[in-house]
């Protein structure tokens, strides 16, 4: 995912994006205003994005100078959320006033990993892990 922007989402894991274990090659999307009462905003954006799932392939999801704000989870990962061993290499992102119980911006949970460099992370906020869970 390249220069996309997240703003203002909301659900249960990873507010704006859940990873669970699959890649994802999402391009100069500009995301506002979604809510999921399960996984994430990503989910109602229709065609054009889907929820993404694990059950097929292990590869590496790259998230590189995206804009994260604003967005919530009720669970784990206000911006982004990996479970289920998924596995993301983060680049300049911008996360900046996300919110979960467990990492404000970025939550990692069920042998996920995640690579993060050049980042820049303010003002998320969560009762584990402010930033990163």
């Amino acid at each position: 995912m390249d220069s996309n922007r997240w703003i203002n989402n909301s659900a249960v894991d990873g507010g704006a994006v859940y990873l669970g274990g699959t890649g994802d090659s999402s391009n100069s999307a500009s995301n506002a205003g979604n809510s999921a009462d399960s996984s994430t905003g990503l989910d109602n954006l229709g065609s054009s994005s889907t929820n993404l799932d694990s059950s097929t392939t292990s590869a590496i999801t790259e998230l590189k100078s995206n804009y994260f704000t604003a967005n919530s989870a009720k669970d784990t990962g206000g911006a982004v959320s990996l479970k289920q061993s998924a596995t993301a290499m983060f680049w300049n992102n911008s996360m900046a006033a996300n919110s979960a119980q467990w990492g404000g911006a970025l939550g990692c949970e069920d042998s996920s990993h995640a690579t993060a460099k050049d980042n820049k992370l303010a003002e998320n906020n969560a009762e584990g892990g402010g930033a990163i869970y």
